[in-house]
């Protein structure tokens, strides 16, 4: 089992802009065990300016979540426990790989969620951050796919193209992760195949 992760974002950079929307799959081979979605609450208004998020209208714009879908959205600290919880469910473990397809991209809005719901611990007397709820190593289909062939790009949809796949809705959190989980399989097979034939 894996776990297929894809953020949206209101911008690339996660020091400065929120994120959107993060969906989940728990996937076995080809086939979704089970998914999650969350579109998250405003994060542009904090008292403590270091924590605040802005959003680029553009980015916004091209993830499809409107204004009003983030003011009732969910606040990240319930996101992250609920997504803990989830992944319970499920079964994963510090062994469970995450999955997906621009990892450096989606690791770094992870860290800075568990950053900004950290908090001072009185016992420890110092700032720590909120525990992180996937364990697992990532994996990174973007990088798999170049190390296999570069050749044909390595955006979401090019690489997906490759094995016949297509992308049903760019830029859904849960259709690209659900769509990385699949790329992951078939190039994992490929990866085997290429090993058995050195």
């Amino acid at each position: 089992m894996i776990i297929a992760l894809d953020f949206e974002t209101a911008g690339l950079d996660p020091s400065q802009h929120a994120p959107v929307s993060l969906a989940v799959a728990a996937m076995d081979g080809e086939s979704v065990l089970g998914s999650r979605h969350w579109i998250f609450a405003d994060q542009s208004q904090n008292e403590k300016s270091h924590l605040r998020r802005d959003y680029n209208v553009g980015a916004l714009r091209v993830s499809g979540v409107t204004w009003k879908q983030i003011q009732e959205g969910t606040p990240p600290l319930v996101v992250l426990q609920e997504l803990r919880t989830w992944a319970l469910e499920m079964g994963a473990d510090i062994n469970t790989p995450i999955v997906s397809h621009n990892a450096v991209f989606d690791q770094g809005f992870l860290s800075d969620l568990l950053f900004r719901c950290g908090g001072f611990d009185y016992t420890l007397k110092r700032f720590v951050h909120c525990r992180c709820p996937l364990a697992g190593p990532w994996v990174c289909t973007q990088r798999l796919a170049s190390f296999l062939d570069a050749s044909g790009g390595l955006k979401l949809s090019d690489v997906a193209a490759r094995f016949g796949l297509s992308q049903p809705e760019p830029h859904n959190a849960l259709d690209d992760a659900i769509l990385a989980g699949r790329i992951y399989a078939l190039l994992s097979g490929k990866a085997d195949a290429n090993r058995g034939a050195a």
